[in-house]
């Protein structure tokens, strides 16, 4: 079960339905609630020191990204991946991931500012030769955020987002980040390249090097399971 918080949700601009969530995703993601764990609506709010409407509307979000699934029996637990899911994720998101390519790449190309995504990279690479983990993940990810920013289409980031976010979790805290790093600079020189088949070929070779190393990872971890 979650840990208990030491801090209470104050911010009246923020609900706390969404900070909830947000504690819980990160706990998702960090590998402290794992595949198959449950979330108790009751356990949770004391837990949260909260009444049970805010975990509820939390853990619907959640839901709705994928990141929890709901039980045959009542309740739900955080969710796990077959194989035949996962690679129905890979399918799509390489296709989401060339289209946000090739959009963004347009848009640079007719004026978008491709600053913050560079300045995302070389944060992250101060953050890798740091040793700073927490924030090259958080560069990692904010990198597809601002992809997805530049280009500029609210159904496509409504739909690859939540997708994101579960791969997320596959990669865990195991993620190679030297390699991300350099297949992100290619990524980036892609979209700011002008050239739309060069950004789509960029986004897709970098999905699959990923479905690879999640793979690999996943089968590892089936492996070290068993021999435990």
């Amino acid at each position: 079960m979650p840990e208990q918080l030491d801090h209470a949700f104050a911010d009246a601009n923020h609900p706390i339905s969404e900070d909830i969530a947000n504690e819980l995703e990160a706990q998702i993601f960090s590998g402290k609630l794992k595949p198959g764990d449950r979330l108790v609506e009751r356990q949770l709010a004391q837990d949260f020191n909260v009444s049970r409407q805010p975990v509820r509307d939390a853990l619907k979000l959640l839901m709705r990204h994928g990141l929890i699934s709901q039980l045959p029996t009542r309740g739900v637990a955080v969710a796990s991946l077959r194989p035949k899911e996962l690679n129905d994720l890979f399918v799509v998101r390489e296709s989401l991931e060339a289209l946000a390519a090739r959009l963004a790449c347009q848009n640079v190309a007719n004026g978008a500012d491709p600053t913050r995504l560079k300045r995302l990279l070389d944060e992250n690479k101060r953050a890798i030769l740091a040793r700073d983990n927490e924030t090259a993940f958080r560069t990692n990810a904010e990198f597809h955020e601002e992809v997805l920013a530049l280009a500029d289409n609210k159904m496509l980031t409504d739909i690859l987002n939540p997708i994101l976010m579960r791969m997320h979790r596959l990669s865990g805290d195991k993620l190679d980040l030297s390699t991300v790093h350099a297949e992100h600079v290619d990524l980036y020189e892609a979209i700011t390249s002008g050239d739309l088949k060069i950004a789509d070929m960029s986004a897709r070779n970098h999905t699959s090097s990923y479905k690879d190393r999640t793979r690999k990872k996943l089968s590892e971890s089936d492996e070290d399971a068993t021999a435990s």
